[in-house]
């Protein structure tokens, strides 16, 4: 099983070729769903329903982002099968002895331009043909010829396809109506003016809020080939490479694996099959906890989750951050620490008494002696101790608390600005990523990696190991690619409350700064926000304080 690796447009991805097996098997809704299903194809209702709407010379009206369709009470044919096929909602309130389908862009350009079988009229009333039609949507959304590929790419294979914003991708995928069914993929969007999957973090996000809901993540990457898409007939010079990103629950490492998904058989729909091994692993033994509980228990929580009930915040009381911080920043200066740069960390040489000030401090991760003296190529020193610091860490140190200096990777000292430039040529979002965590630090917050939740940072009130965290953290710039749509915020808040933290966005304003050297840091204005979901659940009262006063 060879693994390959390349780069497209800024994103890295992994090749990996698994079998028709590692996909997950679809979960019915009851014991003769599948029955049901199997015996009323997909392809043959939409069939039915592209036959209908011919024969009714069905219509519908552009109106702003969506398309009108109306369709008179006694169609009740064409009414069962939008239903049975799943194209568009109907509006709550019907007018003129008609119900009203909202259909979004893409469902009403493929029933226009794939099944032929909608005409679709203007403001004014007058028949719009396909080239206008895909310019006049094309203008609402930039993305719509993209959005539409994807679209059209699933439901040609017989898959019900809906906006799956809820879960922080584009579309969700169901192998049959989602009354018999639940959806099985989370679909989103990758191509070359995408912001989505650009970093790590991105694509760790959407594999845990998937494992979270029991579907798999399958990114379809639309390969434009410079077209433009200027008109509907351009879409032939496009192409779609399908990658589901397997996900391995107690390894880091993530795949983003090549798997062609099936087109929907007619006759056998249940083909994909998953042994028993692989479903006990894929799919959690208990069901999930359903999220309005989950919601309203994080609700009630407003303080940090101390882990144990009075001891945790006792000992974090009696023993503050900062003074832990000031006893180390005292230890590092007193023993003139030092540090080495070494690719994209700093491995920094400590002795034994420094080692507990480190840990209780949460600055950097122990290694070896052998695999650092190894990476250093230096002689050994049995008294030494060795940490790895993340550049944030290694430069709060360095500038902040100026109680550790660095050496290059010749064993020179070095300033404090030529190891800001150094850390900046590694990564170019060192300046930002560096000013938001020593935003946080100086509020003795303890700030460690938040990969693991999709984030760039995760906020402790004090060491991990007396409390949860409260934050995850996303750093917002200029040119940073997170959170540009609503889908990846959904997406986030959603996974923040599954873990019960709270999802918190820092915006750096760099002021049209290049930060050349820390000292233009000044320069810098940090914005934060804390994002949650509404829930129309929540009481604006509590109602056992109702129920008091209503007793009184």
């Amino acid at each position: 099983m060879g693994v390959a690796q390349r780069k497209r447009g800024g994103t890295i991805t992994h090749s990996l070729v698994l079998p028709l097996e590692a996909v997950m098997e679809p979960r019915w809704k009851g014991k003769n769903a599948e029955t049901k299903a199997l015996a009323d194809p997909k392809s043959k209702i939409v069939e039915r329903l592209q036959s209908s709407l011919c024969k009714s010379d069905a219509q519908g009206f552009l109106l702003d982002s969506v398309v009108l369709l109306p369709v008179g009470h006694e169609q009740i044919e064409v009414i069962e099968l939008l239903n049975r096929s799943f194209f568009g909602r109907p509006r709550p309130n019907s007018y003129e002895h008609k119900q009203w389908y909202e259909l979004d862009f893409e469902e009403a350009f493929y029933l226009c331009s794939s099944l032929e079988c909608l005409k679709i009229m203007d403001e004014n009333k007058c028949l719009v043909v396909n080239n206008d039609l895909w310019k006049y949507m094309k203008s609402k959304s930039k993305a719509f010829p993209e959005s539409y590929i994807a679209y059209s790419h699933l439901r040609n294979k017989d898959w019900v396809v809906k906006d799956g914003s809820k879960y922080g991708a584009d579309f969700v995928a169901y192998r049959h109506h989602p009354s018999l069914v639940h959806s099985e993929f989370a679909v989103i969007l990758e191509f070359d003016k995408s912001h989505r999957l650009r970093v790590l973090s991105d694509v760790k996000c959407a594999v845990r809020i998937c494992a979270s809901v029991a579907k798999t993540l399958l990114v379809l990457r639309i390969n434009t080939k410079d077209c433009d898409f200027v008109s509907p007939p351009e879409l032939d010079l496009y192409k779609v490479e399908e990658m589901i990103p397997e996900q391995h629950l107690h390894i880091r490492k993530r795949l983003i694996s090549t798997q062609e998904i099936p087109t929907l058989p007619t006759k056998d729909i249940s083909t994909v099959s998953v042994p028993a091994s692989s479903i006990s692993r894929i799919q959690p033994k208990k069901a999930p906890l359903s999220l309005s509980v989950a919601e309203s228990f994080i609700l009630r929580r407003t303080g940090p989750r101390w882990k144990g009930k009075k001891s945790a915040e006792a000992k974090a009381l009696a023993d503050p951050m900062s003074k832990i911080v000031e006893q180390l920043q005292s230890s590092l200066l007193k023993l003139e620490t030092q540090g080495f740069l070494l690719n994209s960390a700093v491995l920094l040489s400590v002795d034994v008494e420094q080692i507990e000030l480190l840990e209780r401090s949460c600055f950097g991760q122990p290694i070896s002696s052998e695999e650092a003296l190894r990476k250093l190529l230096i002689s050994a020193d049995e008294d030494k101790q060795w940490y790895e610091l993340s550049f944030e860490e290694a430069f709060y140190l360095c500038y902040s608390l100026e109680c550790v200096r660095i050496r290059d990777e010749n064993k020179c000292l070095v300033s404090s600005n030529d190891v800001w430039q150094y850390m900046k040529s590694k990564r170019r979002a060192f300046p930002e990523f560096y000013i938001a965590y020593s935003h946080l630090r100086k509020k003795n917050w303890v700030v460690r990696s938040g990969l693991q939740y999709g984030a760039d940072f995760v906020a402790y009130r004090h060491h991990p190991s007396l409390v949860h965290s409260e934050f995850v953290v996303i750093v917002d710039f200029n040119n940073s690619s997170r959170l540009r749509v609503w889908s990846d915020i959904e997406g986030m808040v959603r996974l923040s409350t599954l873990v019960a933290k709270t999802l918190m966005v820092l915006s750096v304003n760099t002021n049209d700064c290049d930060a050349v050297s820390p000292s233009e840091m000044d320069l810098y204005k940090v914005e934060g926000r804390t994002i949650m979901r509404w829930f129309a659940e929540k009481h604006r009262e509590d109602p056992r304080t109702s129920e008091r006063l209503s007793s009184a």
